[in-house]
């Protein structure tokens, strides 16, 4: 996968938002409980809100960006549609598919290496079993994978 240049601007923004709204509710509360509870939340959402616009992202994320406001993850990865949406930005080079493209029973390689069998979607992720140790993982539908022969 290659990140364009604009992919991390978003990512960078994003991020960026993030981490401030960490300090100005460090600033608010001079508390770092709960981190990325109630009151994070919704200094987040302060933040992001005006960045909601097509100078700042591509049209057709503003309404992905807006629903995961409303809620924020601790990191935008965690959010399925989140990075479904980004992604779309990547520039794949055709070796790499993403989980969910797979059929089950597939067997498939990650970048470190090991090989897992696609099993069957639990909540938002895939039961994976581990082709050299039988034990069960449940991956990202969105994790990089490359298509093994059975």
């Amino acid at each position: 996968m290659v990140i364009t240049a604009r992919q991390k601007k978003i990512y960078t923004l994003i991020t960026f938002t993030h981490e401030v709204a960490h300090l100005t509710t460090f600033l608010k509360t001079n508390s770092l409980k709960d981190p990325h509870g109630k009151l994070w939340k919704n200094e987040f959402k302060q933040l992001m809100t005006p960045l909601l616009t097509s100078s700042v992202f591509p049209e057709d994320l503003i309404d992905t960006v807006k629903k995961y406001i409303h809620n924020p993850a601790a990191t935008s990865c965690s959010d399925v549609d989140m990075l479904r949406a980004l992604k779309k930005y990547d520039k794949h080079n055709g070796e790499w598919l993403h989980l969910e493209d797979l059929d089950i029973n597939t067997k498939f390689r990650i970048k470190t290496g090991r090989v897992f069998f696609k099993k069957n979607l639990v909540r938002k992720n895939f039961l994976c079993i581990d082709a050299k140790t039988r034990n069960k993982y449940t991956l990202n539908p969105l994790i990089e994978v490359q298509p093994m022969e059975a």
